[in-house]
């Protein structure tokens, strides 16, 4: 039998998240969550854990909370912790992605959002100790089904000086011969033609495959899908501004929704 855990966060997301972590596990064992103390304190004896995650929830200092659950569960261990405004790094904002990229290869920091491309700053049992996962459902309502996978391309001038070399080269860019020689250099990404030759892909470059497979939509870099101007004057400065203060993301999500709303109505 696993570790049984039980997660009592505010945040609805955060506790989905948790569970699709634990899930990975087969030696731990989800047995309930709960977004507030009242909930929690209701939903204990049933759920009989080994383990408590628990956000503060209270005020610095206040044990109240945790000798209610102690007395609830006799016996069961408390992680207390609260660590949403430490999801980033001091000085996020200052580095080059591979700098960042630097921090996970030393375990300083345990997830990075990038593409598979930062595959680049690994090597060795580095690189074989990489990983990623779909991330989880956060609203019924969108679903977890879209992946954000994308696609670098060539592009040619309206008027180039050699059309038909420059459209023959193209062409060969396309084909599976040439995307199985760049990726010899650069294991890192996967093929796009159908006829590129994939036994010989990696651990991470077969699991990419299988995710964008089961995908039912595929969407681009935010600049690409959406407008240039909400992406470059509204969602680029919000989404620095929630790394450098993420203290008010309701207000910020406002903000973000004002300013949606002026240019996309203009």
């Amino acid at each position: 039998m696993g570790i049984r855990v039980f997660h009592c966060d505010d945040s609805e997301a955060f506790t989905r998240l948790v569970a699709f972590w634990l899930a990975e596990h087969e030696d731990i064992e989800h047995v309930g969550e709960a977004h507030n103390a009242e909930s929690a304190l209701a939903l204990l004896p049933e759920a009989r854990p080994d383990v408590v995650l628990l956000d503060t929830l209270g005020r610095p200092g206040d044990d109240t909370l945790l000798n209610e659950i102690r007395d609830a569960v006799p016996g069961v261990k408390v992680i207390v912790y609260s660590g949403y405004v430490r999801l980033m790094q001091d000085g996020a904002l200052g580095r080059t992605w591979q700098e960042a990229a630097q921090g996970l290869s030393s375990k300083k920091s345990g997830m990075y959002l990038l593409g598979m491309f930062v595959g680049q700053q690994f090597e060795g049992e580095a690189h074989d100790d990489l990983d990623f996962f779909n991330f989880p459902e956060v609203d019924s309502n969108v679903g977890a089904d879209t992946l954000d996978a994308p696609i670098d391309g060539f592009m040619l001038s309206k008027s180039p000086k050699n059309k038909e070399g420059s459209q023959a080269l193209l062409e060969y860019l396309a084909s599976g011969e040439a995307q199985n020689t760049y990726l010899q250099s650069d294991p890192n990404n996967i093929a796009t033609a159908k006829d590129a030759d994939t036994s010989g892909y990696n651990a991470l470059q077969k699991k990419a495959v299988e995710l964008i497979g089961n995908a039912s939509n595929i969407s681009q870099f935010m600049d690409r899908d959406t407008r240039p101007d909400f992406a470059s004057t509204v969602m680029i400065p919000s989404i620095q501004q929630f790394i450098k203060n993420p203290n008010d993301i309701n207000g910020l999500l406002k903000q973000i929704e004002d300013q949606k709303k002026t240019i996309f109505t203009s």
